[in-house]
């Protein structure tokens, strides 16, 4: 590959960074973004950390394609792909697609480069035409150091958030959940005993949901607290702003953890609320998490997390088949 000008390393990968372009250094991407206030332009590039091949370009492209674009974005439409390119030993391969973003147009390109058992991912992301030549610049400049197996990250890829409106970096639906089991011959045990289960949904639109339900042995009812407001996204911080907040007491429903009838309601008071957030991959469980510190603790999110990497931390975990989101009544 081509080498031009003063080059600066990231990973296994050199490159000459685009002019007048912010960086910024996350878990597993160097991004480089420009945003022109003037017209509301704005450009995302990101170069990823090598990953471990999947053995051949075309598996390889397809999925970063699924991690960076399709899931990231909610993009439905097809890569529009241009053929394969070799260069050193390195196979490379491109994709495009036009979507909307904060409903105006936008386009994304992604390029993967094949080889050496890695694999290398970067991606533009921009709403004006005229910074697809900066991509295209960086790209001429990419010097690739042959990776040794131990240099290869062999975990997800963390996903770049367009500039502007950028809720796509918590949009979906977490949840954090906790529960101390009864023990058999210990009649005590059961009066500490049951679950809580709390689950943000963030909305692309800018408004979120909050659940929270309790459920105890010893307690012959369910408490539900639903909440909903307003979110904001600056930077790394998380502001919520509630404008709706009440706690329901249920019966239980055959005395399970299932909802009977409403027994009461109360509002609860408005607990504004600025986060500082960060998507954090733990290798061991091999899940992502949305991370919440805050410098006290709320009474939406309760106690601390326990975790040494990170102070005044809640940890919520993406809803899936095993972590599903809480079924509520009605």
């Amino acid at each position: 590959m081509t080498v031009k000008g003063q080059q600066q390393r990231y990973d296994i990968v050199g490159h000459v960074p685009p002019v007048k372009y912010k960086k910024e250094l996350r878990d597993n991407a160097l991004v480089y973004v420009f945003t022109n206030v003037q017209d509301s332009t704005w450009c995302q590039i990101a170069i990823f950390k090598n990953t471990v091949s999947l053995g051949g370009i075309h598996k390889d492209f397809d999925a970063d394609w699924e991690e960076l674009v399709v899931k990231q974005y909610m993009i439905k439409d097809s890569a529009v792909k241009e053929e394969v390119q070799e260069a050193d030993g390195w196979q490379i391969m491109s994709g495009s697609v036009e979507w909307m973003f904060d409903k105006k147009p936008a386009a994304t390109i992604l390029t993967t480069i094949s080889g050496y058992n890695a694999r290398v991912a970067f991606l533009v992301n921009t709403n004006a035409a005229k910074y697809l030549q900066d991509y295209v610049d960086m790209m001429a400049t990419i010097d690739l150091q042959k990776p040794s197996a131990s240099s290869t990250t062999p975990i997800p890829q963390q996903m770049p958030v367009p500039t502007g409106q950028n809720t796509s970096a918590v949009e979906g639906v977490w949840i954090k959940a906790g529960s101390v089991s009864p023990i058999y011959g210990d009649a005590s045990s059961w009066g500490a005993s049951g679950s809580t289960k709390d689950q943000y949904i963030f909305h692309a639109n800018g408004t979120y949901e909050f659940y929270s339900k309790m459920f105890a042995y010893s307690n012959n009812q369910l408490i539900l607290v639903r909440e909903t407001g307003t979110l904001v996204v600056d930077g790394n911080k998380l502001i919520l702003d509630p404008s709706f907040s009440v706690v329901e007491a249920w019966s239980k429903k055959n005395n399970t953890d299932q909802w009977g009838t409403l027994i009461s309601s109360a509002s609860r008071p408005f607990e504004r609320t600025t986060y500082t957030y960060t998507r954090h991959y733990f290798s061991g469980i091999q899940e992502w998490n949305l991370i919440l510190q805050t410098q006290t603790k709320t009474t939406r999110d309760g106690e601390f997390g326990q975790n040494p990497t990170f102070n005044n931390a809640y940890f919520y975990s993406p809803a899936s088949k095993i972590n599903t989101p809480i079924v509520l009544p009605n």
